[in-house]
């Protein structure tokens, strides 16, 4: 874990990826992949606030992990953005610096691995030229493409669905798991749309989902860009 308030005592914002959230016996423990927020220890005093609308009620370290306890859950593998002012606390002639959190909101920025696999998808899409390396990043495996075909319907069986791009791509990898499941969740949505199974629009940061009516089978890797991907696997083991 990056602890971010070693490198820069006065940092007030910052974005993170919930690694785990789990249920204990105070809340639920949260643990990012960095945090500014200072543990217990020391005579200095754990940094408090609220994440995206649960209290943070107690921060400290386990083992080599910062854990945040919340009165709430936040989802595994969501990118969340934190910002926060500093609050002075003088304590029998001592003062001390602590966080008091302002906000902690799924993060609309990609992460730089985020970008180079969006990057990646555009090229695909624009018939740009693509490494076998890439290729093989690229190509997900039936049983992913049935893990986000569920998924997506699960998310869509009550209708329309609108949300942010980013954070739902990030919900809908971490819940199928898999090697590269972000890069092939944004490609299984472009899939899904070429194939006709959903409708999809784009504005800004924001998407629109819905199902499509379905009749009778409907073959995906006849997608074009399936298609390509398959045919530069032939071509390199020829």
């Amino acid at each position: 874990m990056e602890k971010l308030y070693e490198q820069d005592a006065y940092l007030q914002a910052f974005d993170a990826q919930v690694l785990s959230c789990v249920q204990g016996k105070g809340g639920w423990d949260v643990i990012l992949d960095r945090t500014a927020f200072y543990p217990e220890g020391g005579g200095q005093p754990y940094d408090t606030g609220t994440l995206g609308g649960v209290k943070v009620l107690q921060v400290h370290t386990r083992g080599e992990d910062i854990v945040h306890t919340c009165d709430g859950p936040l989802e595994p593998g969501s990118r969340v953005d934190a910002a926060f002012y500093l609050q002075a606390n003088t304590f029998r002639g001592a003062t001390t610096l602590q966080l008091q959190l302002v906000d902690l909101r799924p993060s609309l920025t990609p992460s730089r691995h985020e970008a180079e696999s969006l990057a990646l998808l555009h090229r695909l899409v624009e018939k740009q030229p693509i490494s076998p390396q890439e290729t093989s990043r690229l190509m997900a495996s039936r049983d992913q493409f049935a893990a986000f075909w569920r998924i997506l319907s699960r998310h869509l069986k009550q209708g329309k669905l609108e949300t942010d791009l980013l954070p739902y791509l990030r919900s809908l990898s971490a819940q199928a798991g898999g090697c590269d499941s972000f890069l092939r969740a944004a490609l299984a949505l472009l899939v899904f749309q070429e194939r006709g199974l959903i409708a999809l629009t784009l504005q800004d940061d924001r998407v629109s989902l819905c199902l499509n009516p379905i009749q009778g089978k409907i073959d995906l890797y006849a997608s074009p860009y399936l298609l390509r991907l398959r045919n530069g696997t032939d071509q390199e083991s020829r």
